[in-house]
C-alpha cells in the first residue's frame, strides 16, 4: 500500500530545506556585513586618532576646539544608526523566512498518511 501524500510530503521537505538554507545564508551575510562595519569603524577611529595627534601637534598641546573630534563623533553616530537599521532589517527578513518555513511545516504535517 502506497502513501498517497508521500510525493507532496517530499516536495514540502525540499521546500523546507531550501528555506532553511536561505535563512542560514542570510545569517552568514548579516555577520559579514557586521564584520565589515566593525572593520571600517576600527580603521576610521585609527585615522581620526592620527588626525587628532596631528591637530594637537599643530596646536602645541594647547586646548582648542577639535573639528576632527566633532567629525569622529558624527561618523560614530552615523555608523551606529546604520548598524541598528541593518540589524533591524535582517531581523525582519529572518522573521518572515522563519514564518514561511513554519507555514510549510504545518502544511506538510497536515497531509494525511493514507
Amino acid at each position: 500500500m502506497k502513501d498517497k501524500n508521500s510525493e507532496k510530503r517530499y516536495e514540502y521537505d525540499i521546500q523546507i530545506m531550501d528555506k532553511e538554507r536561505t535563512i542560514e545564508a542570510s545569517h552568514q551575510e548579516q555577520r559579514q556585513v557586521e564584520i565589515s562595519i566593525e572593520n571600517f569603524t576600527i580603521q576610521m577611529n585609527q585615522t581620526f586618532r592620527e588626525l587628532q595627534a596631528i591637530e594637537e601637534e599643530q596646536n602645541e598641546g594647547r586646548p582648542s576646539f577639535s573639528e576632527t573630534e566633532q567629525k569622529r563623533k558624527y561618523m560614530e553616530n552615523l555608523l551606529g544608526g546604520q548598524q541598528e537599521e541593518i540589524t533591524s532589517q535582517y531581523r525582519k527578513a529572518h522573521h518572515l523566512m522563519e514564518d514561511e518555513r513554519e507555514k510549510l511545516q504545518k502544511e506538510r504535517n497536515q497531509l494525511s498518511w493514507d
